[in-house]
């Protein structure tokens, strides 16, 4: 039976416990869940020198609707499986929920987090590609304050993110929109366990014109989530030139054949999904 290396084991309840104890470690694992750090730990993929359990903060386990801002924050150690009876109803919840109800089993939907589903830097991750999707904001909170990074900007490569030694992240948040319509869609690889390509978009159509629309992709094809901007287009009959755009997009991409399969496939994944969710959401 495999075992994880040593290390130190630390349960935190209050946010001052949290930042009192991660600088005195040179290479700290921050869990909530748990549900995909503990196989890397097992596998040795990892080797932290202390496991941080923060599942224990409530100022974490929440969930704020803000009307004067149209906003909506959730704390990041809500578990997957609590979004479907706490989010409220509008189209970018929607579009979150769409993502979190397809993470694993609901056995890993009530122990995974979503602190934990955005900060692992996992291509084959959920819901960093509906909140990118959305314009959702990253809040990281550290001795010095708070900041916001916008999702889309939090990854630098497979399992490597923007948050910096000592941070943490307090949760997601994200303007409620309305009346948009919404599509995710991703490609799953049994025996590998991982998904190749995923592609969540929404937009706003009156008539035969587009009032906004957004898309963002993720995936093994691709290492990290990608927002991709398609604000030049106005009209559901530019659908060719959409999807021209999203072809040149793909072709620009930098791949190589590996075990998720041949440059030539990964490209033809991606733009499948891509066109699949133009068509759901103008078409619709």
């Amino acid at each position: 039976m495999k075992a994880p290396p040593s290390f130190d084991f630390i349960r935190i309840n209050k946010l001052n416990e949290f930042y009192e104890n991660v600088d005195r470690y040179s290479s700290p694992l921050i869990i909530s869940g748990g549900t995909v750090a503990v196989l890397m730990l097992k596998n040795r993929v990892i080797r932290p020198d202390v496991v941080i359990d923060i599942s224990g903060i409530e100022e974490l386990n929440v969930l704020k609707k803000d009307k004067e801002k149209n906003e909506v924050f959730i704390g990041s150690n809500i578990k997957l499986h609590e979004l479907k009876s706490i989010l409220p109803d509008d189209s970018a919840s929607e579009l979150i929920l769409k993502a979190a109800t397809t993470v694993g089993d609901i056995a890993i939907r009530s122990m995974g987090s979503v602190g934990g589903n955005v900060c692992l830097g996992d291509p084959g991750n959920d819901l960093p590609v509906a909140l990118a999707a959305v314009g959702a904001n990253a809040v990281v909170g550290s001795r010095e304050g708070i900041r916001t990074v916008p999702v889309s900007e939090c990854y630098v490569k497979p399992f490597k993110t923007v948050l910096k030694k000592g941070e943490i992240l307090l949760g997601v948040s994200y303007k409620m929109l309305y009346g948009y319509r919404t599509s995710y869609n991703k490609f799953f690889i049994n025996f590998l366990d991982h998904y190749v390509g995923i592609v969540a978009a929404i937009a706003k159509v009156e008539g035969i014109s587009i009032k906004d629309m957004r898309m963002a992709v993720s995936g093994e094809a691709i290492g990290t989530t990608v927002k991709i901007d398609l604000a030049e287009f106005s009209k559901i009959d530019e659908i060719n030139a959409i999807k021209d755009k999203l072809n040149k997009f793909v072709n620009e991409r930098s791949m190589s054949d590996d075990r998720f399969g041949t440059v030539k496939f990964k490209k033809k994944v991606l733009l499948t999904l891509m066109f699949q969710a133009i068509d759901e959401v103008l078409k619709a």
